[in-house]
């Protein structure tokens, strides 16, 4: 389950900001990995009103001393928003 949040700032454009175990792979129909969105890893800046995008969880759980990488199906987001920050998280997991 993700976690979408809203705040309340004064800024010119949408700030989605995301945890560092949920991955950023498509924004409005173009891969994310273009420098065009990322302010920085963890944020992507996008035009004000309806946008989508494409993100992926991935977490390390350990079972009987081995550590194993779990990546989640993608999930698709939509929404509108204007002149704020927004904050995708998915919730700890520790185990399968």
């Amino acid at each position: 389950m993700f976690l979408l949040f809203f705040t309340s700032s004064v800024c010119a454009e949408v700030k989605l900001n995301f945890g560092s175990d949920v991955f950023l792979i498509i924004v409005n129909g173009e891969e994310a990995d273009s420098d065009s969105f990322f302010g920085s890893r963890n944020q992507a800046e996008l035009e004000n009103g309806s946008n989508q995008v494409l993100i992926q969880y991935s977490v390390e759980i350990t079972s009987a001393g081995d550590t194993e990488i779990e990546t989640s199906d993608t999930h698709v987001i939509l929404f509108t928003a204007k002149d704020t920050s927004l904050e995708i998280k998915a919730l700890k997991i520790k185990s399968l």
